[in-house]
């Protein structure tokens, strides 16, 4: 267990270095790739979610979430993708390429929340 919260922290810490490279980008309607900044907060709101219930032993668990380390590794990926120069476009097919290696439909991860509108 407590490995596991070790690995929250680290995912946590992950989420605050990937908030920082999109924040000034997701409210900001003029920025052309705002969309894309938006989606990818929003994917890794979902995987800091996820990894919360996990922790927590939820009997949610079982229905198909990815584990504590699919969740870290995803995470790692995210935020080298967010720090590789390259075109947005590529950027999401490259996000879009992680979530189908742990089985998750991009689909499901990288959306624009209500929260931006």
């Amino acid at each position: 267990m407590n490995n596991n919260i070790n690995k929250i922290k680290i995912i946590k810490n992950i989420y605050c270095k990937i908030y920082n490279q999109c924040e000034d980008c997701i409210y900001d309607e003029e920025d052309y790739n705002y969309v894309f900044y938006q989606k990818v907060i929003s994917a890794a709101s979902n995987l800091l979610n996820k990894s919360s219930l996990i922790i927590m032993d939820n009997p949610i668990k079982s229905d198909g979430l990815p584990s504590i380390d699919d969740i870290t590794n995803i995470m790692k990926d995210i935020f080298v993708i967010l720090s590789e120069v390259d075109f947005i476009k590529s950027k999401e097919n490259k996000l879009r390429l992680v979530f189908n290696k742990y089985n998750l439909n991009p689909d499901n991860y990288l959306i624009v929340s209500e929260f931006y509108n």
